[in-house]
């Protein structure tokens, strides 16, 4: 399994370069087409002992996806548990939530994921970059440099008035939020900021 996951995060880690770079020497339609059929190869349903979290996607579930299509990629039915935020079911015998999540927007597709180590167990969850849920925020610093955001907590407050870092891709943000030195949730998503609840 550790190869597995090892290999899991070597392929994320490609295309996160392709990402970054906006692919491979060129941004052609070509390129485009090699960079999600890359990704492809790294969707895992949420069931798996080890997922990759990017801007747009948590294992093979994708920001777009209908709420049917993401419970067919997760491997699991996805519930509503109140406010469009939607978990994981999972038998009483199986445990608590793994602490994976999807937020719906209005017209019912997936418009952020999330997975946290608050509450749930989840999954190895590592970003394409190689960040993984749980670092600590020196790690943090380290792998994103000065691409990273701190955004302090809103002064108006909202649903979520929390602190956070950000990091900003071409098709959407990761966030991370800090809790005594570590990382404990990470979400993507197009316009995702430390104070919109994706849990």
């Amino acid at each position: 399994m550790a190869l597995a996951i090892a290999i899991a995060v070597a392929a994320a880690v490609v295309v996160a370069w392709l990402e970054w770079t906006g692919g491979a020497g060129s941004s052609t339609a070509g390129s485009r087409s090699s960079l999600a059929r890359t990704t492809m190869l790294l969707a895992q349903p949420w069931t798996s002992a080890a997922l990759v979290i990017t801007s747009h996607s948590l294992g093979a579930v994708r920001i777009g996806m209908t709420i049917k299509q993401a419970s067919a990629a997760a491997g699991r039915p996805l519930v509503e548990v109140g406010d469009d935020v939607y978990y994981p079911a999972y038998p009483a015998a199986v445990g608590p939530a793994r602490g994976l999540s999807v937020l719906a927007g209005g017209s019912g597709t997936v418009r952020c994921v999330s997975a946290t180590a608050r509450g749930g167990h989840p999954p190895v969850v590592t970003t394409a970059q190689g960040f993984p849920l749980g670092g600590t925020l020196a790690k943090l610093r380290a792998v994103y440099g000065a691409r990273l955001r701190f955004m302090p907590r809103p002064a108006a407050g909202g649903i979520s008035p929390l602190p956070g870092y950000v990091v900003a891709f071409p098709d959407g943000n990761l966030v991370f939020w800090v809790s005594q030195g570590k990382v404990d949730q990470i979400a993507g998503g197009q316009g995702m900021l430390p104070s919109i609840d994706c849990s």
